[in-house]
């Protein structure tokens, strides 16, 4: 990334987004894992 003034913000809102994509993919696995227990149980 090329120096610039604001790279630190930039930065540190890229890995805001990027923990936040994080979560969203876990609560996703833990639904779907979830919802194939229910269908292999019935």
């Amino acid at each position: 990334m090329p120096q610039r003034p604001f790279n630190a913000q930039i930065r540190a809102e890229l890995r805001q987004a990027e923990e936040q994509i994080r979560q969203r993919g876990r609560a996703a696995e833990v639904r779907w894992s979830c919802d194939k227990w229910q269908q292999t149980a019935l």
